[in-house]
């Protein structure tokens, strides 16, 4: 959009388009600069002052366009003069009275020199064209003009950059044909391939934290043609600039991929732990008095966001598939402009599957410090949503709204425990809730919509359900990977942040060979954390008499509750348990259908012949026998599926 119709529009929507004419008052003035500024974040002096700029470059490359018209004219009648003008009156001699700039002729210059060179390449093109060969799938396919230019004595395509060096083993087999690669050893493909993985890999996090640093790092950015600024790039050479267009579309479908940064932001620069400082206030005004009579309070309370160290190391046993696989695709398919392209496949397919564990561990995971020299799950690599809440709870900082009502909602009536939910945290929370979000299992979203259809059904004119809580108008938004939980999540946007210490660092791949195997490897850190939780109290006595004040996040407490004298709980029905009051001495022997990576907590709820699991068979590995003494205990395990027994993970 131009500045003027960006002018023209903000006008038409202050319905001060007609007013305009006749003069704008100081007021009127102030509300259309503050306007712009807030629509369009720019200042409307300075794109009035570029919009006339803009207007007198305009006239002066009147005569461009003059000369590509003599220019198309020329190749058109195949004459090299100038065409003469078609007014007989009209003095050849007199000087015209608009002379281009310096610059305009300059740019002239060069295009005649283009299209002069597009006319020799035209025809050279018309003549191999007669010439074709029918594209058969065991044949060479070379291309004769690539769309970047023509391939010179040292780089492909005439980009002059170091991933198109005719050097490198896949350019040269571009530029010269399949005959070249017997020539080649796996050893020295080897060598130039992970030297340009691992130095592309720098580069895109270097980019990706270039960008983040300018307010760049977003898919709006990336796919809006003028968005991002290239003009630092003039000086640089064609292929550096190529290079990183190139980058930015790569970044642009890496996020792309799903992620949770649009429902918890991202927070940056985390090396370890970051000190989050709260402050609790208690009264201070009261009535005038005279005299030295103080009254106030405050506290200061630390939240702890900590990031974990997160790697992926893999082993390509054989890379001979290299030669086998990519080396012999180029003789099928030489209409592809970027051979190179196979660094980009191989750092995309490794950023989705990096990506997609990240956004499941980034909500079910629990950290796990892993056993030296043996694998572990990743969702072990760090703590996510569900589990730092129910440490918030355990800290005794977070009290959950505990109704059986919103608890263990159903298709039918997912909508009326929701309103229930957030009716329950209006009732004690002191501010109105409708500035707070409420967070649901994404899952559940159509089970959402089939209610709201059938409650409101005849009010929808048209609009379909509307994802906001019709009573407090509280929006609603849909948390992905979190299986059957049936979470309530209550607090304001942001306050829950993912975290990493540099952008881009997980996509950061480096390559290395060892013997005829090469190592693939990234690190990084990653976690998640609130800002403002709660006040932290001594034990839950004293947080339920608390109640709820200073509170700024509510959930509902979506545990599966343990059927009476049950010796076991089905793994594939929840991860979360509670026990309930037994007729008589009650143990857990077993978590039937346990599942790798997800780590169970098994709470007591009743201490009326309170559930044990005694260290024997399949928790013959636990620390010692669970033995809860008060509503609350929990113990946390996981399922080792090399030694078939559960491994605890933490108990209360």
């Amino acid at each position: 959009m131009t500045i003027r119709k960006q002018i023209n529009g903000l006008l038409a929507k202050l319905g001060f388009t007609d007013k305009v004419k006749a003069g704008l008052s100081d007021e009127e003035l102030q509300q259309v600069t503050s306007e712009y500024k807030a629509l369009y974040n720019t200042d409307l002096k300075e794109d009035l002052a570029k919009m006339k700029d803009d207007e007198e470059k305009a006239a002066a490359f009147t005569a461009i366009k003059e000369a590509l018209k003599g220019v198309a004219a020329e190749e058109e009648t195949g004459e090299d003069e100038e065409p003469k003008s078609s007014n007989p009156n009209e003095d050849p001699d007199k000087e015209e009275e608009e002379q281009p700039s310096a610059e305009a002729a300059e740019v002239v210059k060069q295009i005649n020199k283009v299209l002069s060179d597009n006319k020799a390449l035209k025809e050279e093109n018309e003549k191999m064209a007669r010439q074709a060969q029918e594209d058969k799938p065991e044949a060479t396919v070379r291309p004769a003009r690539a769309l970047a230019g023509m391939t010179t004595a040292t780089h492909l395509f005439g980009i002059e950059h170091d991933m198109f060096s005719l050097d490198k083993v896949w350019n040269k087999i571009t530029a010269k044909g399949s005959a070249l690669m017997e020539s080649y050893n796996a050893k020295k493909v080897m060598r130039d391939l992970e030297a340009a993985v691992s130095n592309y890999g720098q580069d895109l996090a270097a980019r990706m934290k270039e960008l983040q640093s300018m307010g760049m790092l977003n898919i709006v950015a990336l796919t809006t043609e003028g968005t991002i600024d290239y003009s630092g790039l003039s000086n640089a050479n064609l292929g550096d600039q190529y290079v990183v267009r190139r980058m930015d579309a790569l970044i642009a479908q890496i996020l792309m991929l799903p992620n949770l940064t649009d429902i918890f932001p991202m927070r940056s620069n985390i090396q370890d732990k970051e000190l989050l400082t709260n402050a609790f206030f208690g009264e201070f005004s009261q009535s005038y008095q005279p005299g030295e009579i103080s009254k106030g309070s405050m506290e200061l309370q630390p939240e702890v966001a900590t990031v974990f160290d997160v790697m992926f190391k893999y082993l390509f046993e054989s890379f001979k598939w290299i030669e086998r696989t990519y080396l012999g695709y180029l003789n099928t398919s030489g209409s592809d402009p970027v051979k190179w392209n196979l660094i980009e496949w191989m750092i995309l397919r490794i950023a989705q599957a990096l990506r997609n564990e990240q956004n499941t561990r980034l909500i079910l995971g629990h950290r796990i410090e892993p056993v030296k020299g043996e694998n572990a799950s990743y969702m072990f690599a760090s703590t996510g949503l569900v589990h730092k809440i129910f440490d918030y709870v355990s800290e005794n900082k977070l009290l959950p709204m505990d109704d059986a009502v919103y608890n263990n909602y159903t298709k039918a009536n997912i909508g009326d425990a929701m309103e229930a939910f957030v009716e329950d945290v209006a009732d004690v929370y002191p501010l109105e809730v409708k500035n707070f979000t409420l967070y649901i299992n994404s899952k559940h979203k159509a089970w959402y919509k089939a209610w709201y259809r059938t409650k409101y059904g005849r009010d929808l004119d048209f609009t379909g359900p509307q994802l906001t809580l019709e009573e407090h108008e509280v929006p609603i938004k849909f948390i992905p990977n979190m299986g059957n939980l049936k979470l309530m999540l209550l607090t304001q946007p942001g306050n829950f942040q993912t975290l990493e210490d540099k952008p881009g660092e997980m996509f950061k791949v480096a390559f290395e060979q060892h013997l005829e195997a090469v190592w693939s490897w990234s690190n990084w850190k990653e976690g998640i954390s609130a800002t403002f939780v709660g006040k932290t109290f001594k034990d839950r006595a004293s947080l339920v008499a608390n109640n709820y004040a200073n509170q700024l996040i509510f959930i509902n407490y979506p545990v599966t509750e343990v059927a009476a004298d049950a010796t076991t709980v089905d793994g594939r029905a929840d991860f979360l348990f509670r026990t309930c009051e037994n007729s008589k001495a009650t143990a857990i022997t077993d978590i039937t259908n346990a599942k790798a990576g997800v780590v169970y907590r098994i709470e007591c709820g009743s201490i009326t012949n309170a559930t044990t699991i005694a260290k024997a068979d399949k928790f013959a590995d636990l620390t010692d026998v669970w033995n809860p003494t008060a509503v609350g205990d929990w113990i946390k395990v996981y399922y080792n599926a090399t030694t078939q027994k559960f491994v605890e993970v933490a108990r209360s």
